[in-house]
């Protein structure tokens, strides 16, 4: 573990107030691996760019969640515990429930906008997707 690259808390990694908080991203649950690629070919095809979709494995979530706790100092690690109970914390902690079951998270970067991208929901549902948020400027949204 100290030999790995810090994670930079920022894009997908970032946090609000200590909670996690993926600024400008769509976050959903694909328990299936092979659906899971399928979705991210999909919203390809839908016009996301290639940099903008993330999958990551319940291995990944796991792996890069034990790293970022152990860079937190003891502020942070006091503040991510008073967060926990508010509704990004219990996202959060949703997400990472679902990781180590062996679950995917897929990732898509939305950019800033008024309401929701309408091409990210369909995709989503079309491939199984649960427990699906926007996170906007200000409020998390279940999609």
């Amino acid at each position: 573990m100290a030999n790995e690259p810090r994670i930079e808390l920022t894009g997908f990694f970032a946090q609000m107030y200590g909670s996690w908080y993926p600024l400008h991203h769509v976050v959903g649950v694909i328990d299936d691996d092979v659906e899971a690629r399928q979705a991210v070919v999909a919203f390809h095809t839908a016009g996301f760019a290639v940099e903008d979709v993330r999958l990551f494995t319940g291995v990944e979530i796991t792996r890069i969640q034990t790293q970022i706790g152990a860079q937190r100092n003891p502020i942070q690690r006091v503040t991510a515990s008073l967060t926990s109970c508010t509704e990004e914390g219990i996202a959060g902690q949703a997400y990472l429930d679902e990781a180590a079951q062996g679950h995917n998270i897929v990732v898509v970067y939305v950019g800033k906008r008024d309401g929701p991208d309408p091409r990210v929901v369909p995709v989503m549902r079309a491939h199984h997707a649960h427990i699906v948020h926007t996170y906007g400027d200000s409020v998390m949204v279940e999609a």
